[in-house]
């Protein structure tokens, strides 16, 4: 079985595949602010093959919705630990916000793309 609403898992795979090309450069607005996070040069190395393993797991899931709906459970644990380190670095709302638009992103990509192909 497909994925229901494929266009909007497709849009999430576009943006997640650019930002995880723009952390391999990696581009200085996101270097900076890992490093401001605290994130060792090891796990800023390992973020974009993370979000690369991800683009993967989407793009599989788009014909196999399982596969898709684990993919976001783990982008979702992936996002929880992003929000402990901004929490740590006692950021404000603004900071936040990117993580934030990312998780709610996911859960609709989880819940109107892949979910309904189970």
């Amino acid at each position: 079985m497909e994925a229901s609403l494929p266009f909007l898992a497709i849009a999430f795979i576009v943006f997640l595949g650019a930002d995880a090309v723009a952390c391999a450069i990696p581009i200085a607005y996101i270097k900076n602010d890992l490093d401001r996070l605290g994130c060792s040069p090891t796990l800023q190395r390992v973020i974009p093959v993370l979000k690369f393993m991800a683009v993967a797991g989407l793009i599989i899931g788009l014909w196999v919705p399982w596969l898709g709906a684990v993919t976001c459970i783990a982008l979702l644990a992936y996002f929880a630990v992003a929000f402990d380190y901004h929490r740590k670095n006692h950021d404000t709302l603004t900071q936040y916000v990117p993580a934030i638009v990312m998780t709610i992103w996911i859960i609709a990509v989880m819940i109107f793309s892949y979910l309904p192909g189970l």
